[in-house]
């Protein structure tokens, strides 16, 4: 809570939770160079393993100001669930607002996500992929 993030570079994420239960993510500043904030739940074979779950994450209140910003995945072995995205504020150069993504075989998935209340300029609200 109220951290200044300021990253730049090739693949510099802000904020990865990772396999993580009850996480409050709020009235943060934001640049990175990749997502802003990643969501992860495990990667291949040893996140299948231990299939530990990324869930009940309230994400409210964050100034993006460059990158992606809010993240699922790439990394999603296990399962990532309940999430609220709430009150984000876009002001610089951000390419998605909210973004699934992963890759085939991972395993894992995705279920009850919501996203509201956003405002600023973004190039495209939602990407799945």
């Amino acid at each position: 809570e109220n951290l200044k993030i300021d990253v730049n570079g090739w693949n510099t994420d802000g904020i990865d939770p990772d396999s993580c239960w009850n996480v409050y993510i709020a009235n943060n500043d934001i640049a990175s160079g990749d997502d802003c904030i990643a969501l992860k739940a495990g990667r291949n074979w040893s996140g299948r393993y231990v299939n530990i779950s990324t869930r009940n994450i309230l994400i409210e209140n964050n100034i993006f100001r460059r990158g992606h910003g809010v993240s699922i995945g790439s990394e999603t072995s296990a399962w990532i669930l309940d999430v609220k995205i709430n009150k984000s504020v876009y002001t610089g150069p951000v390419d998605f607002a909210f973004r699934i993504k992963s890759m085939q075989g991972r395993g894992g998935g995705v279920r009850n996500i919501s996203f509201s209340n956003a405002f600023g300029k973004v190039t495209s609200v939602v990407s799945i992929g």
